[in-house]
């Protein structure tokens, strides 16, 4: 039993299936953009780069009563939980238990002597202790596994947050935006009903036509008709702004003047050879290759034997009272292996499943890092476009 012991201690070093690597990125040398800082990364409150009190706190109230963010947070809690269960797995497990019953052996069991036991009662209670040893690796790698899932749901929370501040300062920046809107286009308005009364009366004293008349007229319907839309825009993206903050829609915030928003001349954008390592999509897929490397290993080690070690200390009798006597004492100790011979190619399917499931994992990643190129991309692009109609407004 010794040489059995050392011996399963030495095979539970083992691991299964392949060690993950990290797996080298596409490359891009350079932004396609300008108005960026290349080689600066982006400051985690990022929103501050506008300068606005009223922005922060919206952030900040966003922070707390998000319903989407709070159930990011239970996830990575919930697989903080899986890793730990998966550990407690590997170590020896002990427990009490007590039992009783009422048996009888059959007379066969004694052999030619006709040798009887009439019926008992019997009475046991003691801890029991068992250890499966991990011969195989299976279960550090469903560890490893465990882990990557904690790591993946982590980044979806930091995917979530990112999410969620964009959101609630496009929307801010948004509603300001459409309220200085408004005031231009009913200004506007005002200038066209004057220019109306202008023509109406040139055309009285037979300096303007009639045609001119209807152009000033259709001038002014038409300006008219963008302030709903305006008014329309404004109060959508505060009903969408009011839940990002966990309100209900009726619950409006207050956003701030569109003129004391100071907008960011030039973006830090980090360098591309960095992106893979900055966004949080990124790494979440990172952490599904990684978990899926594990799956390989868990499905390898089912070629291998599992080991069982169990122990027990018992009292028992034949009488409750008798249970507390020296001479009740009982122990056992056993040793069980257990290996696959046939199972049809059930294991070998899952082990082929698994390496699919990489690979597919394995693209997945890599088209992540293609598309967060070209949405940085995008989005550098619609700051430059935006700059003209911004400068409009402001001035």
């Amino acid at each position: 039993m010794k040489r059995i012991f050392i011996l399963v201690l030495l095979l539970s070093a083992c691991s299964s299936g392949p060690d993950f690597r990290r797996t080298a990125a596409p490359a891009m040398k350079s932004w396609d953009s300008r108005g960026v800082v290349v080689g600066k990364r982006l400051r985690e409150q990022w929103w501050k780069l506008f300068s606005s009190p009223e922005i922060d706190g919206l952030v900040k109230r966003a922070m707390s009563g998000n319903q989407d963010l709070e159930a990011a947070r239970q996830s990575v809690a919930q697989a903080a939980q899986a890793v730990r269960i998966e550990e407690a797995a590997e170590m020896p497990q002990v427990g009490i238990g007590a039992a009783t019953g009422r048996q009888k052996y059959g007379v066969a069991l004694f052999g030619p002597s006709n040798f009887t036991i009439p019926p008992f009662t019997y009475y046991e209670v003691g801890p029991f202790a068992s250890w499966s040893p991990d011969l195989s690796g299976g279960e550090r790698r469903r560890i490893e596994l465990a882990k990557a899932q904690q790591g993946y749901r982590t980044h979806q929370l930091d995917a979530a947050w990112v999410i969620l501040t964009g959101n609630v300062v496009m929307e801010a920046i948004g509603i300001s935006f459409e309220k200085e809107a408004q005031k231009i286009v009913s200004s506007i308005v005002l200038s066209d009903q004057k220019t109306l009364s202008l023509v109406e009366a040139s055309c009285e004293e037979g300096a303007s036509t009639r045609m001119e008349v209807l152009a000033a007229s259709e001038n002014l319907d038409e300006d008219k008709k963008r302030i709903p839309q305006i008014m329309d825009r404004i109060s959508s993206s505060s009903h969408s702004l009011a839940i990002l903050l966990g309100k209900t829609p009726d619950q409006m915030p207050a956003v701030p003047d569109f003129s004391r928003i100071s907008l960011p001349a030039r973006i830090p954008a980090g360098l591309p050879s960095e992106l893979a390592r900055m966004r949080p999509d990124i790494l979440a897929s990172e952490e599904d290759l990684h978990a899926a490397s594990a799956a390989i290993g868990i499905a390898d080690s089912r070629l291998y034997p599992s080991f069982t070690l169990s122990a027990n200390l018992m009292q028992e009798a034949l009488t409750p009272a008798g249970i507390f006597q020296s001479v009740a004492s009982a122990w056992s100790l056993a040793a069980q292996i257990a290996a696959p011979v046939y199972d049809a190619g059930s294991i070998d399917a899952q082990r082929r499943q698994a390496r699919h499931a990489y690979l597919a994992s394995l693209a997945r990643y890599r088209q992540t890092i293609l598309t967060a190129f070209g949405e940085v991309e995008d989005a550098l692009s619609a700051v430059s476009r935006d700059e003209s109609e911004i400068s409009i407004l402001s001035g």
